[in-house]
């Protein structure tokens, strides 16, 4: 695990290069946010377990009207296999004052 937030500290050197703090948090939110939220809202994952667990639901859809009643494991939202993508986020915009930081020179040319 260690390994993939060491790639991913690599990954966010390249991605700031040569863009603004603004285009990176922009760049960020399209490309980790997005697919997050669409993984929560789109995937099926808590309603295949709670029909295993014996929750009445007929369908999928029968299910969607209570995806939203709550966090996991009381409730059915929940990030499931998509938690890396959900700690990379806040730690990425976290860290970007660091990264932004230490992309600058130490000493004057």
């Amino acid at each position: 695990m260690p390994l993939l937030f060491v790639i991913s500290g690599v990954e966010l050197t390249f991605a700031l290069g040569r863009r603004t703090a603004g285009q990176f948090v922009g760049e960020r939110l399209q490309s980790l946010l997005l697919p997050l939220v669409f993984g929560m809202v789109v995937g099926p994952q808590v309603y295949y377990e709670r029909l295993a667990q014996g929750a009445g639901y007929t369908s999928l859809l029968d299910f969607y009207p209570h995806y939203s009643e709550g966090s996991y494991p009381k409730g059915n939202f929940i990030w499931n296999h998509l938690w890396f993508i959900a700690c990379l986020l806040p730690f990425s915009l976290l860290s970007l004052p660091l990264a932004l930081q230490l992309r600058k020179p130490c000493w004057p040319a």
